[in-house]
């Protein structure tokens, strides 16, 4: 399930069999504003992309950025290649060894 975020160039994802909040924010910008709204915190997207893993209350969730690129290509190869960090963190989070 998916739902637009009120911060412009965000998506946030719930996974449904764990509950699992995932977020994915487009440009530094929007990933700033999301992640300092959200988790009260002074981020930046360091390179290209990160994705980051938070725990607030029982909760797990995970954050994942990306500057803005012009070639399509090289952006959904960025975002596949976060999406990999994601599966692997929650997995390893629910107890099961992936890597």
């Amino acid at each position: 399930m998916s739902k637009k975020n009120s911060i412009k160039g965000t998506m946030d994802f719930i996974h449904q069999s764990t509950g699992t909040k995932i977020a994915f924010c487009y440009g530094n910008k929007a990933y700033e504003k999301y992640m300092q709204e959200q988790y009260g915190l002074n981020e930046t997207i360091p390179h290209t992309a990160c994705t980051m893993i938070l725990t607030k209350k029982d909760t797990f969730s995970l954050v994942i950025g990306t500057k803005k690129l012009e070639n399509i290509y090289q952006l959904k190869g960025v975002v596949t290649h976060e999406l990999s960090h994601t599966v692997t963190e929650l997995m390893q989070y629910y107890g099961f060894d992936c890597d």
